[in-house]
């Protein structure tokens, strides 16, 4: 389980390397159905700059709390963990972010 654990971990902060400004029109839900007016509109720079923070803190969050859970609790509680913390952080930054992603009137 340590290893899933870490592999997740791993997937999470590298995701904040891998999205760029360059290939975000094709990796990116949502921005890359957009007409390139659209993505015009948006701040994407901001919104990356939020992206990639985001992922390292999950990463190392996810590693931290995620080997805590399985030494304290054990793995059915720790997979439990790998499941529903990422859903939770997601809904959060969504929040967060979608103010950036609304175009400009």
């Amino acid at each position: 389980m340590i290893y899933v654990i870490i592999g997740i971990s791993l997937i999470f902060g590298s995701l904040a390397f891998i999205l760029t400004k360059d290939n975000a029109q094709y990796y990116l839900a949502g921005y890359n159905t957009m007409s390139k007016e659209q993505r015009e509109q948006i701040d994407i720079e901001a919104y990356l700059r939020m992206f990639k923070k985001a992922h390292i803190i999950l990463g190392l969050s996810t590693l931290m709390l995620g080997i805590a859970t399985l030494f304290w609790f054990g793995d059915r509680i720790a997979a439990l963990f790998i499941s529903v913390y990422p859903l939770l952080f997601y809904g959060y930054f969504h929040f967060k972010t979608y103010p950036l992603l609304k175009q400009k009137k």
